[in-house]
């Protein structure tokens, strides 16, 4: 009888990447600045977006998930059991579903480019989680943050319009 390998690495943490209750075990999280900074990307890429086009319950929803982020990848880190954590991935999850629609819906980006923005977002995610060093953790989970919103909002930042502050009604 043959005993089968047990998984390790990056593909065991697909299993737990809908685990709200994941409490970090391998010890590599830890308080970083680059990961803290990388929370405020929900609000400094969605906001400037959704306040233009004056969504501003999505605006809101941006500010939330960074404030979420940064209480539990940044203030909470190193107490796993911190409550910050669950509410975070919840918060996180709905975002996730929001970018998606939004992604499609309202910036208008093609399926296929919204396709491979959220492929790359589950494979950031879970490098982060799947990480054993610090460094490649606080590295895997700042980019988790910063490049999906960079790939979502960038093209609408740079392609928006200036307002001329042309005003037709006095």
């Amino acid at each position: 009888m043959t005993k089968s390998k047990p998984s390790v690495g990056f593909w065991v943490h697909w299993n737990n990447m809908f685990d709200i209750t994941y409490d970090g075990s391998q010890h590599t999280w830890h308080q970083n600045p680059f990961v803290g900074i990388s929370c405020g990307a929900f609000a400094l890429f969605g906001t400037p977006s959704f306040v233009r086009r004056g969504h501003y319950t999505l605006t809101a929803w941006m500010l939330f998930t960074s404030i979420c982020s940064f209480l539990a990848d940044y203030v909470y880190i190193e107490n796993p059991a911190h409550v910050a954590h669950q509410i975070d991935r919840v918060v996180a999850h709905l975002s996730v579903a929001c970018l998606c629609y939004c992604s499609l819906c309202i910036l208008h980006l093609s399926f296929a480019y919204c396709c491979g923005t959220l492929a790359l977002a589950v494979c950031l995610f879970l490098l982060s989680r799947s990480s054993k060093h610090r460094t490649h953790w606080a590295i895997f989970h700042t980019l988790w943050h910063f490049v999906p919103l960079m790939m979502i909002f960038l093209p609408d930042l740079l392609l928006a319009q200036p307002d001329t502050g042309a005003s037709t009604a006095l």
